[in-house]
């Protein structure tokens, strides 16, 4: 089984300086791999509203999809994946909800999801 999210540490020498690096590597197992709706539904994210731009959903499809939920997180959510499931956005990937929910600093979230659909 090979792990998506890793953090690997490697030492630079040189005559003048030596560093210890952590980097942090996301691997290819999930790279192509789809979710479907009920993939999604352990994701639990402080800001849906800033994961679906970082998703590359529009401004105002948001706002119209915040309006038609009337506030609850959980249908926002569900609408937000099923939008981005169904072409808007970026390419539908665990990929690329991995760096979003990286990029909105929803760490744990994104090994969760590394750790269930990584394979």
């Amino acid at each position: 089984m090979t792990v998506c999210l890793n953090l690997s540490e490697y030492t630079v020498s040189h005559e003048e300086f030596t560093t210890t690096c952590t980097v942090s590597i996301l691997q290819a197992p999930i790279d192509a791999k789809i979710p479907k709706l009920k993939d999604l539904r352990l994701i639990e994210c402080r800001d849906y509203y800033d994961l679906g731009l970082q998703l590359d959903l529009r401004p105002n499809s948001l706002e119209a999809l915040k309006k038609e939920t009337s506030g609850d997180t959980r249908d926002f959510a569900r609408g937000i994946f099923s939008s981005w499931l169904k072409g808007q956005g970026n390419k539908p990937t665990f990929k690329n909800l991995v760096l979003a929910l990286r990029r909105i600093k929803e760490i744990e979230e994104a090994k969760k999801l590394c750790d269930k659909f990584g394979e």
